[in-house]
């Protein structure tokens, strides 16, 4: 922060980011707030905390206030303002009950008259998380290489890999190292003219109630009209990036590990289906593409039936896993098959 020594002026550029509208942009803001993730018990109120850099007071401005909007599944946005420590704001949304998708995001105002947003770039983007228990019936973090993924199509650069940040990619994974993406490794950026596809497993959700698709997702790409992301459940989209009504559309540019659920209970309730990513491209202007990891599939209701490919879940047997490793298994199964000649005269 020495303009004297020929190094960047973290305040200057913040002020003039901020004219803008883009001050919090740089890593000032960047560790604000905690995300909320994991389990969340929707039947509490739900703590959250922000703490300001310290640095901000360089810069000849104080925080004003703190507030969290946040919607409740497809809901009104509603606010609450967080009450100021010693050291932190902090505050709570009110519980909103189990089985709900919260999204929300922060709003900072500054002595300057600037409002800093958290994560950059809200509400379009935004923290999320599920509220209530669920079952894993298929989760895949990408660290055992391709489990059984496969990837193809025209200029193909799917991977599994630890990204680099490069092209507006992540610096790194969600959890773990690797993550699943385009051009992971490279220099980041996907190729012009591509229609490629990275695809899962298959997933056994014929014993689902409810099923939901999770997963983290950091991506960039074009407008709809000109490069089109795509993720599909067992053939049928259940996500695009939006196509602006004019032709020079913003980009889809995540600035963070993004939390993304989605209702597939129609689509894959009693079934086996694969997840599928999309990218398709046009001659110029290429972005990072996708990068994913900690895909999940997930019932409401704890599964019935069916094995839950890799959930690795209570319920279900682990890829790899064989009578002879359980206890009591050889004798089950013979029992069932000796029930089941018997069913079938």
């Amino acid at each position: 922060a020495d303009p004297g020594n020929g190094t960047p002026n973290q305040c200057e550029i913040e002020s003039a980011f901020g004219a803008h509208g883009l001050s919090g942009s740089s890593a000032l803001f960047a560790g604000l707030h905690p995300e909320i993730t994991g389990t969340v018990d929707g039947l509490q109120a739900i703590p959250v905390v922000a703490v300001p850099p310290a640095s901000i007071g360089a810069c000849g401005a104080a925080v004003v206030s703190i507030d969290v909007r946040y919607r409740i599944d497809n809901g009104s946005p509603e606010t609450i303002a967080l009450a100021p420590g010693a050291a932190d704001y902090t505050g709570a949304i009110p519980a909103p009950g189990n089985g709900h998708l919260v999204r929300y995001w922060l709003e900072v105002e500054l002595s300057n008259g600037t409002t800093v947003t958290l994560p950059a770039g809200a509400p379009e983007y935004r923290y999320a998380f599920w509220t209530g228990e669920t079952f894993s019936v298929f989760r895949e973090d990408f660290e055992s290489g391709e489990n059984g993924w496969t990837h193809g199509g025209v200029r193909d650069d799917w991977e599994i890999a630890v990204p680099e940040g490069n092209a507006g990619d992540p610096e790194a994974a969600f959890s773990g190292t690797n993550v699943l993406g385009n051009d992971v490794d490279g220099d980041g950026s996907y190729p012009s003219d591509a229609a490629s596809w990275a695809e899962s497993p298959v997933i056994d959700c014929r014993g689902c109630t409810q099923a939901r698709l999770r997963l983290r997702r950091w991506l960039t790409v074009e407008d709809g009209n000109w490069d089109q992301a795509s993720l599909l459940v067992d053939g049928q989209p259940v996500w695009t990036n939006p196509v602006a009504s004019s032709w020079n559309g913003p980009p889809v540019r995540d600035p963070h590990w993004s939390f993304e659920d989605f209702d597939i209970g129609a689509i894959a309730d009693g079934k086996r289906f694969s997840v599928r990513f999309e990218l398709t491209t046009d001659q110029g202007l290429e972005l990072g593409g996708w990068n994913v990891d900690d895909v999940e599939v997930v019932s409401l209701a704890e599964p019935t039936t069916g094995n839950g490919g890799n959930g690795g879940s209570p319920w279900s047997c682990d890829v790899g896993t064989t009578a002879a490793t359980l206890p009591g298994m050889s004798t089950a199964l013979a029992a069932i098959a000796i029930a089941w000649r018997r069913r079938s005269r």
